[in-house]
């Protein structure tokens, strides 16, 4: 599964080089900072951790829980879901205020619109770190209210939920009109 995933990623890259949109050099330091795991536990170190595994709450609950084990306390876990409920999958966690989701639109590489969802315990400090990171990726700009679109003119966009709900179409429309 490692296996694939870096080839998927680096054929990802490849093609933006092929157009044009990222250059050899950029390709190159993407690459040297794409660290492989294949266990778990080699996350300990992470400050962040985001999941995208396949959209079950059974699957992903336990996955959370096994990462709490893991991660040190001050860690940032969040979900990459689309459809599933970021409260419910916190709830089996010791620390659901440190767990949000962080959806990316596809696809990532065009559309640079990432979306964060807080649960009903997460804190508003999680989801202001998130926006943060999502800034220094190239996504949106700066952002210091929740409920917040943030976007610039060439489709950029953060959108920081508080109400637990997921507002894809609201993003996308607020990244297509550039609003700040």
């Amino acid at each position: 599964a490692v296996d694939k995933a870096i080839a998927d990623v680096s054929s990802q890259w490849a093609r933006l080089q092929d157009k044009g949109r990222m250059d050899e050099a950029q390709v190159r330091a993407c690459r040297e900072r794409l660290l492989p795991a294949s266990a778990i536990a080699e996350l300990a170190d992470c400050e962040l951790v985001v999941e995208a595994i396949v959209e079950r709450l059974d699957v992903k609950k336990p996955l959370f829980a096994e990462l709490e084990g893991v991660v040190s306390e001050a860690a940032v876990l969040v979900t990459n879901t689309s459809s599933l409920s970021v409260t419910a999958i916190a709830a089996g966690c010791r620390k659901p205020q440190r767990v949000a989701g962080y959806h990316f639109f596809n696809p990532v590489p065009l559309m640079k619109v990432v979306e964060v969802i807080a649960g009903l315990k997460t804190d508003n400090g999680v989801c202001t770190r998130l926006a943060a990171y999502a800034r220094e990726m190239g996504i949106g700009r700066s952002t210091t209210a929740l409920d917040a679109l943030v976007g610039s003119s060439d489709i950029d966009a953060v959108y920081i939920s508080t109400t637990n709900e997921l507002h894809r179409d609201q993003a996308i429309a607020a990244a297509r009109a550039g609003k700040h």
